[in-house]
This record gives structure tokens, sequence and C-alpha cells, in this order.
């Protein structure tokens, strides 16, 4: 259990490894990567029940582990078309104090950290011209370390379009998007 007190402000640091590999043919490439982290000393808006409010704190440890997936596929010269899922779990390692009270967040997911997230789409290049339209998935998530405060899942669909103009006075290119 952690019990670093309110005001606590001890230096955060993290151990990161991951492992991933790049596979890449004429059509399309692939990018698995695994990751694995120890956090130390975490900073979290979190309630503290000695004065009733939600506050930055340094609430101890956390472990994060995970994967990423980046799929680019190339059907014709103009056209990419991509799918980049990534699963990532940050939780706390422990429960922590404050006073004589404990704040129950042991494994429990990191506040603001979906699980899942997806993005999807394409590039189409025709000339000097890029129209990209795209989908993402956010996941479902908690907004305290408690996880007394979920927030829903949610889906965006945007369409990017930009515009270079090569050579244009100083520049080598202006893009317009």
């Amino acid at each position: 259990m952690y019990t670093g007190g309110a005001g606590h402000l001890g230096q955060t640091g993290n151990v990161v490894f991951h492992i991933g590999c790049r596979y890449h043919r004429k059509r399309f490439n692939i990018i698995p990567t695994i990751f694995y982290a120890k956090h130390h000393d975490l900073l979290v808006n979190a309630f503290d029940p000695r004065v009733g409010v939600n506050y930055d704190q340094n609430l101890g440890d956390a472990t994060a582990w995970g994967a990423e997936l980046e799929l680019n596929l190339y059907p014709t010269e103009n056209i990419v078309v991509f799918f980049n899922p990534s699963y990532t779990r940050l939780e706390f390692d422990d429960d922590f104090t404050r006073g004589d009270t404990v704040v129950h967040v042991e494994g429990n997911q990191y506040p603001d950290t979906p699980e899942m997230l997806v993005k999807a789409g394409m590039i189409w290049t025709i000339g000097n011209l890029e129209v990209a339209p795209t989908v993402k998935y956010v996941g479902r998530r908690y907004s305290t370390a408690r996880e007394t405060e979920p927030i829903s899942s949610y889906a965006t669909a945007d369409l990017g379009v930009r515009y270079t103009l090569p050579k244009f006075a100083w520049c080598k290119d202006l893009a317009v998007g």
C-alpha cells in the first residue's frame, strides 16, 4: 500500500520495454509492437477524502502493458489504406491512503486511459490533392482513479483534404488543408 500522503511530490519515473518488428512488401507493411512498463509515483487527479475534493496527487506505482499494430496496404500507387488498433492496460499496483482512509484503486485502470483505440482510413493522392477519410474509435474509460465516473466509448469520422503548392515563394512546398 502506498502511503505517500498529501503534498508528497516524489520524483516520478518509469522503466519501459517494447519489442516490435517491421515487415515490408511492395503492397503492404505491418508493424506489430508489444510493450511493458513500470511507472513510479504517478501523478493523477484523485479524490482526497480528508478535504472532499479531487486534485493532482502522486499516487504510487502502476504497471502498463499492451500491444499496437500498424497495418498499411498500398493497392495502387496513389492509395494507402491503414488500420491501427492498440490495446493498453495501465493499472495501479496498490491502493493508497490519505490519513486513516484507504482509497481502493489497486487494479483499476489509470484515469482517462482507454484500453482500446482504433484508427482506420485511407489516403488518396490525386496530383497535388490529398483526400483522407478516417474513422477513430476510443474505448470506454474512467475519469477517476476509483472508477466511479465512466466515460462512454465513442467513434468519430473525419475527412482531411490537403492541397500542396510546389515551389511556392520561398517555400519548397506549401500545403493547405
